[in-house]
């Protein structure tokens, strides 16, 4: 596996699992907002989702390895004090293979995520696909991961 380096800012969206395709595009949106990532020298990554209107998930997972995919795993929780207070939710993504022939293609991410705990009319258990498309960096050469480094699951 080669380095990978998540730092960075993330657009990213969330949309509810549904199986009609009558359903319109914008009745789907389960979240959005900017991930930012924070991904130290042992793979740990760090950081927050901001949604706007003060709605922000503190970030914390780590980067993996398996059968050659690169998998992130985290936990957004809620801020004490603010209107996200309570709220938990699980993140598991894989990160896209680079494409040999690709121009310009971003680091991107997709996967899953699932509410943990229930707030206000969202209850927990509900499922939806997220998409994660790297737009900025933060810092390059202290966050690269050597393969040997990467913890299995």
């Amino acid at each position: 596996m080669a380095y990978i380096n998540l730092n960075g800012d993330y657009i990213y969206r969330a949309f509810i699992n549904s199986k009609h395709l009558t359903t319109p595009v914008a009745d789907l949106k389960f979240g959005e907002g900017i991930m930012t990532i924070r991904q130290n020298s042992s793979g740990m990554l760090y950081g927050n989702l901001t949604m706007g209107n003060g709605l922000e998930l503190k970030i914390r997972g780590k980067l993996t390895t398996k059968a050659d995919c690169n998998l992130i795993s985290m936990i957004g929780i809620g801020v004490a004090g603010t209107e996200t207070a309570g709220w938990e939710y699980e993140y598991l993504g894989l990160i896209i293979p680079h494409w040999t022939p690709a121009v310009k293609q971003p680091l991107s991410v997709t996967g899953s995520v699932i509410r943990l705990k229930d707030h206000g009319q969202s209850m927990a258990g509900e499922t939806a696909t997220f998409y994660m498309v790297h737009f900025s960096k933060l810092s390059t050469a202290s966050s690269l991961i050597p393969p040997d480094m990467i913890i299995q699951i």
